[in-house]
C-alpha cells in the first residue's frame, strides 16, 4: 500500500510540474515610437517577455521605475530590431523603463499573477488519487 501511495504522489507531482511548465508562454512587446505596446500586461509565473526593437532608435528595457533602476533586468542598449528578453518566476508588479526615454513617458509594467487555474486543475487531480 505504501508503495502504491508513494507512486501516486511521485505521479501527481510528475504532472504538477509537467502542467506548470507546459503553461508556461512567452509575450511579446514591441517598442513603438517611444512607447511600450503593450505597455502594461498580466502574465502568470514562469512566463517570459519579449520586447522587440521596432523602430530606428535605440532603446533599452530596464527594471525600475521613476528612471531609476532596480538592478533586476537590463536589456542594455537595443539597436533596430534588436530583442531582449526575461522570465518572470516570482508574483509580483514589475516596472521598467527605456533610459533614454524615460523622461519622455516611456514606461510599462508587468504584473506577474498567480495563475489559479493551473492550480485548481492540479489540485483536483492529486486530491481524486485518494478517493
Amino acid at each position: 500500500m505504501r508503495v502504491t501511495r508513494t507512486l501516486l504522489i511521485g505521479a501527481a507531482l510528475l504532472l504538477l510540474g509537467t502542467s506548470l511548465s507546459a503553461r508556461a508562454e512567452v509575450h511579446e512587446v514591441s517598442m513603438s515610437g517611444f512607447t511600450f505596446v503593450p505597455d502594461m500586461i498580466s502574465i502568470a509565473p514562469g512566463d517570459s517577455v519579449h520586447w522587440v526593437n521596432s523602430t530606428q532608435t535605440i532603446h533599452t528595457v530596464t527594471s525600475g521605475e521613476d528612471c531609476s533602476a532596480d538592478g533586476l533586468f537590463d536589456s542594455g542598449n537595443l539597436e533596430p530590431d534588436d530583442e531582449f528578453g526575461y522570465r518572470f518566476d516570482e508574483e509580483g508588479d514589475y516596472p521598467y523603463f527605456c533610459i533614454p526615454h524615460c523622461g519622455s513617458g516611456m514606461t510599462g509594467r508587468i504584473e506577474v499573477e498567480e495563475d489559479t487555474a493551473v492550480e485548481t486543475e492540479t489540485w483536483g487531480r492529486i486530491r481524486s488519487l485518494y478517493r
